[in-house]
């Protein structure tokens, strides 16, 4: 979340370099307010200057752009994907398989790192317990989704679950009878996102498909990379693997690939470590692995059905609301509810949505 510009440098000796700049927002006051109270910018830059600079140099595998400057507080100058190859998707189009699988492979590559950095760590200091949020708390806590109901986060949840479940009965899946438990847990969302038993490592926390990019043809050649580490949190693997795939896949590609895709990121994972001696099978047993999935497979719904009345709208439905100061107060942390259904009743992309993540809900309900 920032003002994004190109920046283009040209040398005496006829050279022209071109950057890509993150800065903080300042095109609608309410919106750069609402970061500041967050502290998702400052946290992204601060990330940018030390954490993730140190575990980008662990995998030979790319997963993130490089950072070049960083102006504190203000601005982050990196390298511009885009005039390397790499696009974003449309955001109401799904992920192909190959599209996920090269995802797979670059999420697995990333969190490898902290593994790593913990191993080497434990291995090369006093610390034999070290782990990736002792040191780096600050940057790591939760800021997406707080468990402080007082937090101006906590409000968007409200909004949203509201906004999600008042619209329920209109979808032709409709089952009555559910919709004060499926409210109860969205907002029971935050305790359920809480550091666990299993293994953890730095997440990326907003692993949908306008912060994943791609780059060559579909097929062995097809690369990606992670964008916009705002909402980053240390916490189980699963937790990103499955917010992504509730948001970039539908449910019949979920049915048929869920198993296959999640040996593919544990090889993927595993394969990474190798390359520093490193053994997944003593770190991250694939037992511990798998039990995670499915205990976070139901963040992963919910989060996606708050994305589901958040992101996926037509340009032209929401644009408005974006740009106007009047209309991001009540569309963030009012009530939005009768907005969704407007939306609803004419677009069929959204209904379709709204309905396959309402019926994963209710199969974990049911």
């Amino acid at each position: 979340m920032g003002d994004h510009f190109n920046l283009e440098i040209s040398t005496s000796y006829g050279k022209t370099y071109t950057f890509f700049v993150k800065s903080m927002p300042t095109l609608l006051p309410n919106f750069e307010s609402y970061i500041n109270e967050i502290g998702t910018f400052t946290k992204e830059t601060k990330l940018f200057q030390t954490l993730l600079e140190k575990l980008r140099k662990l995998s030979t595998n790319a997963w993130c752009p490089k950072s070049y400057y960083i102006y504190e507080n203000d601005a982050i100058i990196m390298e511009n994907l885009v005039r390397k190859g790499y696009q974003v998707m449309n955001h109401r189009e799904y992920f192909t398989y190959q599209q996920f699988s090269a995802f797979i492979k670059t999420v697995a590559a990333f969190h490898s790192t902290t593994i790593i950095y913990e191993e080497l760590t434990r291995k090369n200091s006093d610390f034999k317990n070290f782990r990736l949020i002792d040191k780096y708390r600050n940057l790591l806590e939760e800021c997406g989704y707080p468990c402080d109901e007082t937090h101006i986060r906590h409000k968007a949840l409200v909004c949203n679950a509201n906004a999600f479940v008042s619209n329920l009965k209109y979808l032709n899946n409709y089952k009555e009878g559910f919709d004060k438990q499926i409210w109860k847990e969205l907002n029971n969302l935050p305790n359920r996102m809480k550091i666990n038993r299993y293994r953890n490592v730095m997440n990326h926390g907003d692993l949908w498909c306008n912060n994943i990019m791609f780059s060559g043809n579909e097929g062995e050649n097809l690369k990606c990379l992670l964008v916009d580490f705002q909402f980053a949190r240390y916490a189980c693997p699963s937790q990103d693997l499955m917010l992504a795939m509730y948001t970039t896949t539908n449910r019949e590609f979920r049915t048929k690939y869920y198993d296959h895709f999640l040996e593919m990121y544990y090889n993927a994972l595993g394969d990474e470590l190798k390359t520093y001696s490193l053994n997944i099978n003593e770190l991250y047993p694939k037992n511990d692995f798998l039990q995670s999935c499915s205990e976070k497979r139901i963040v992963g719904i919910l989060l996606a059905a708050l994305y589901t009345v958040m992101v996926f709208y037509r340009s032209e439905d929401i644009d408005n609301v974006l740009s106007n100061a009047d209309n991001f107060w009540p569309f963030n942390f009012g009530n939005k509810n009768e907005f969704v259904l407007n939306i609803l009743k004419n677009d069929e992309h959204l209904r379709e949505r709204f309905s396959e993540i309402y019926q994963d809900i209710l199969e974990y309900v049911l």
